[in-house]
């Protein structure tokens, strides 16, 4: 990607959205910005997009999902699968960024960048 296409993928990526079922497809539909669907889901749409090819998507939509991929790596960004997570901080100073539990229990940490994004997901 050049310096000019890196930056216009920076502003789509805040804009374009993404309607999803959830996980297993049982869930109310939800709509998601690009620069927060989990790796592993963003995956899985390009691969039923392109292996499947049952619904035509635009041209310009496959390659919007494409150019994230690509965006991320030479971004180095991770985006991990905490859809539909609520989490519950373990601490009483307030101060995000820290050890979380689960809402199965399991304590993980979390860097303060994926709690804004956590808690902007979950909002929605």
């Amino acid at each position: 990607m050049t310096k000019k296409q890196l930056k216009q993928h920076r502003l789509l990526r805040k804009h374009f959205q993404w309607g999803t079922f959830g996980k297993y497809g049982n869930e109310q539909l939800k709509y998601i910005f690009l620069r927060d669907i989990s790796d592993s889901h963003l995956l899985h749409i390009l691969g039923h997009i392109k292996i499947n090819n049952k619904h035509p998507y635009h041209p310009d939509t496959i390659l919007a999902l494409d150019n994230e991929l690509l965006y991320r790596a030479i971004k180095n960004i991770f985006i991990s699968d905490y859809i539909n997570v609520e989490v519950h901080k373990d601490t009483e100073e307030g101060i995000p960024g820290g050890y979380y539990y689960l809402n199965n229990g399991v304590p993980i940490y979390i860097s303060k960048a994926e709690y804004y994004r956590l808690k902007r997901i979950n909002k929605n």
